[in-house]
Parts: structure tokens; C-alpha cells; sequence
């Protein structure tokens, strides 16, 4: 196998598991950002930041039986990212 087929077998677990989980509404907390590199959206509600776990666990429980990836080392952080800064074009324009 791949590791692109490897990742479409783990998805593929992972919304089976998931089921049919209901659309996720967030309500945005503030902005801030990682390293001054990533600018993203808190999210406010708690249940919402659980739901957001659940989520993550089971697409990343996938992931680690296809050894796709190992253990992750750090606790997931719910949040939305809206840009990252390094992609933006003005960004990469030095002396302007």
C-alpha cells in the first residue's frame, strides 16, 4: 500500500466511526496565533472544544493503525485556523 491509499483506508475508518455526526456549528472566542506565523480562531463553547476532541481522536486512532502517524506527544488544541502568514504573498516579499 501506499501512503495515500494508507490515509483513504484510515479516513475512510474514521467517518464510518464517526457515523453520521450532525454539522458543527462554532462560536468564535478571538483570534490568535502560533509563533506569530499562524493566525486562527479560538472557539468559545467548551462542548463544542469536546466535540472537536472526539473528532480528532478518532481520525488520529485511524491514522495510527494504518502507522500512518505514531502517538501524538502534545494535547490537541481545537481551533480554526484562518491564515497561515508564510503563505501569503506580501509575506515572502523581503525589503518592501
Amino acid at each position: 500500500f501506499s501512503i495515500y491509499s494508507q490515509s483513504i483506508a484510515a479516513l475512510d475508518a474514521a467517518r464510518l466511526n464517526l457515523g453520521s455526526t450532525p454539522p458543527l456549528s462554532l462560536d468564535i472566542a478571538g483570534l490568535g496565533s502560533f509563533r506569530n506565523n499562524v493566525v486562527f480562531a479560538k472557539i468559545k463553547e467548551e462542548a463544542q472544544i469536546d466535540e472537536l476532541r472526539k473528532i480528532a481522536q478518532v481520525v488520529e486512532d485511524c491514522l495510527m493503525s494504518e502507522q500512518i502517524i505514531s502517538p501524538e506527544s502534545k494535547a490537541f488544541n481545537p481551533h480554526m485556523t484562518i491564515a497561515k502568514m508564510s503563505k501569503m504573498k506580501w509575506a515572502s516579499k523581503k525589503g518592501e
